[in-house]
């Protein structure tokens, strides 16, 4: 008999149950029942109960976690198939409030607007990740050429689809921006500041998965070209013809590859004599300058000084007028990591790095929380070190409050 639970009963069954759950899912397969019945945890009225709560399924001396239990765990952890599904029911059931809002002003309606954009952030970016994570795992471990082949296909149509729901979400809010604009809720403003910035990160995230996708396809086919020409080369071998017939051994000879050679690791000992001398010192430099062993400046030092460029310019004795910056930052449309970036510094300041710019975003962060939007999204910006090597940072998307500094 089936037993309807409330949320309450649902959680608390779940938590006491949390290992047989773990277990259920994790291997995604059915189990033997009396497997489960030898656990010390469980007995043949709990699992009944269990059953009847809709929480595990059995069939045929097999239990499975229930359909609905696992589908949630799925994509509540990224790691289910991707459902485009979702993103265009969203798409949809956005133009849809927005329509009746527009025939009735219902607070009702506004809400259902705030649920449908922020799932359309959240599912979107979800269904991305998910389709990253399989197409490389396709590429990886998928071993049947030809079903590689048509899932990585499968996956470039799936991409284009996203890009087009995309393009319409965004045809959908231009379209209606200026009905959006004109509702005073503080809540919808932020999320359409960040459906915009969300959007537009999808949409490149999405041109690097086409490019590794098409890099993907193009491995694939390559290595299925030679492997059949070693297979070709193995028949001729077989039937005795390679080198009747080829011209195998000459093309090994005069190419000389050494390839399958094991490598001669040299270990040459090195006198501490030679080491304490002008030369050897020369050496050991060079040898810490290849392996990044000289003294590098900790950026955790400095992002506890204080503003003050006095140090850097102690002739002048300048100084950054932090609030004069955050109000140029809130009348900008960028957050604020990359308004400090690109902001156009005072020659007299002289130079700015990357450490000074990181060091302004922490104190504004720290000092200016109650004008700004800081969000759960992050961003990356790439830079060249001083070793000429390109590095990557992750920033928060901290964007300015539209109503805390106004234009006079």
């Amino acid at each position: 008999m089936s037993i309807r639970l409330s949320i309450k009963e649902l959680l608390k069954l779940l938590h006491q149950n949390s290992d047989l759950i773990d277990l259920l899912f994790g291997k995604k397969e059915s189990i033997l029942t009396s497997e489960i019945l030898a656990r010390e945890e469980v007995t043949l009225d709990k699992m009944e109960y269990l059953i009847n709560s809709g929480i595990i399924h059995e069939n045929n001396g097999y239990v499975s976690l229930d359909e609905r239990l696992s589908t949630f765990f799925l994509d509540f952890l990224e790691i289910g198939e991707i459902s485009i599904g979702f993103i265009d029911d969203n798409v949809q059931a956005l133009n849809e409030n927005l329509n009746y809002y527009r025939q009735e002003q219902n607070p009702k309606y506004v809400k259902k607007i705030k649920n449908t954009l922020q799932k359309i952030i959240s599912i979107t970016h979800r269904e991305i990740i998910k389709l990253q994570k399989a197409i490389d795992d396709t590429y990886r471990n998928e071993a049947n050429y030809s079903i590689k082949m048509q899932r990585l296909e499968s996956f470039k149509i799936k991409r284009d689809t996203i890009i087009d729901l995309i393009e319409e979400t965004e045809k959908i809010y231009q379209e209606s921006k200026g009905l959006l604009v004109s509702i005073v809720d503080a809540e919808l403003s932020s999320l359409l500041h960040s459906l915009r910035f969300s959007l537009k990160s999808d949409k490149d995230y999405l041109i690097e998965i086409q490019n590794k996708i098409l890099e993907y396809i193009n491995r694939v086919r390559e290595q299925q070209v030679l492997f059949q020409k070693c297979q070709y080369l193995k028949e001729l071998k077989n039937r005795g013809e390679l080198h009747h017939q080829t011209n195998f051994k000459a093309v090994l000879e005069r190419e000389n590859l050494l390839l399958f050679e094991k490598r001669q690791v040299l270990k040459p000992r090195i006198s501490l004599e030679y080491l304490r001398t002008d030369e050897g010192s020369k050496v050991l430099a060079k040898v810490a300058e290849r392996l990044k062993l000289q003294q590098a400046k900790p950026i955790q030092d400095s992002l506890h000084k204080t503003i003050d460029l006095e140090e850097a310019a102690p002739e002048k004795a300048l100084k950054i007028n932090i609030n004069s910056l955050v109000k140029k930052f809130a009348e900008s449309n960028s957050n604020l990591f990359e308004f400090l970036v690109r902001f156009p510094y005072p020659e007299a300041l002289g130079t700015i790095t990357l450490e000074d710019k990181l060091r302004l975003f922490i104190e504004i962060v720290m000092d200016y929380d109650d004008a700004l939007v800081i969000n759960h999204d992050f961003d990356h910006y790439e830079f060249i070190n001083v070793n000429g090597q390109k590095q990557k940072i992750g920033f928060a998307l901290v964007y300015a409050k539209q109503d805390v500094y106004e234009p006079a």
